[in-house]
């Protein structure tokens, strides 16, 4: 017993008490710790990537575009104890991926990839005036085909040159498309309406200044008219599993019923949900 109690307190050579080796913790897989993350910065900006492995002495090094990243390179690019500080986004890019690499005695290991991407808020397209007359107590959709915008804009519609819809009501409701949906029309709800796209890395985007007026003109009360269908975005992109909402809204007195169908396929049971006058 007493041999097996010295054992466990030996020193090492630099005096300090050395524990008995866990064999489990030897066995273990090397594995990041800390990876990079994807980010959005403004132009000019500087950003830190952190990265942190198991073994802790494992080398740590970084790629560009798939590329090992050269100490001396002409872009500032700087590795610091683990971490990548990048002083700016080239201006011949608008887009880098990084990955940290790491060599240690069982092999190399990749991280996640990280894309460091610079803010962006495209225009508005060009559109025609659009103006609808609508019937009071009908529902109708004002569309709006929001700019490319990275982060994501925050979507709103300025109402007769002053007032601002930037939330829903029980009434009023942005869609995630960016379409207004107004239920019940008033007659208060007469006027013209203005979609606009807000980034806050990158400012306004304001569809008048752009050439686009993408409101409509409500009108107190019309007679009979024809229904017809406002839909104006009909491409979606998606991945598997996803869930996706299709717009569609319908004009004309009386109120048009809506119904779908897919083309050449049939809209399996309990695969979608048809959702009215959402709120």
């Amino acid at each position: 017993m007493q041999k097996q109690l010295r054992n466990l307190t030996l020193k090492n050579e630099f005096g300090s008490a050395r524990k008995p080796e866990n064999r489990k913790q030897k066995a273990m897989i090397p594995h990041f710790t800390t990876e990079p993350v994807s980010a959005v910065v403004s132009q000019n900006s500087n950003i830190t990537l952190s990265c942190a492995v198991f073994p802790a002495s494992a080398e740590i090094r970084w790629m560009v575009d798939n590329r090992l990243l050269q100490e001396s390179n002409p872009y500032g690019f700087r590795p610091v104890e683990g971490q990548l500080w990048i002083p700016s986004i080239p201006d011949e890019y608008r887009e880098l991926m990084f990955q940290c690499v790491a060599d240690t005695p069982w092999g190399t290991i990749l991280s996640r990839r990280a894309n460091i991407s610079l803010a962006v808020l495209h225009k508005f397209e060009e559109r025609k005036d659009l103006h609808l007359n609508v019937s009071v107590g009908s529902n109708v959709m004002l569309p709006c085909q929001p700019p490319g915008s990275r982060p994501p804009a925050t979507i709103m519609f300025r109402y007769n040159q002053s007032k601002i819809i930037n939330s829903d009501t029980d009434r009023f409701k942005i869609l995630p498309s960016g379409n207004l949906q107004i239920l019940r029309v008033t007659t208060s709800d007469q006027g013209q309406y203005q979609c606009m796209a807000e980034n806050k890395m990158r400012g306004r985007a304001d569809s008048n200044c752009l050439g686009l007026n993408s409101g409509a003109s409500l009108f107190k009360r019309v007679p009979n008219q024809e229904p017809a269908v406002i839909m104006p975005r009909t491409e979606f992109q998606a991945t598997v599993r996803d869930n996706v909402i299709l717009e569609c809204s319908a004009i004309g007195n009386p109120q048009p019923v809506i119904t779908w169908e897919k083309y050449g396929g049939i809209l399996l049971p309990g695969r979608y949900r048809q959702i009215y006058d959402i709120q």
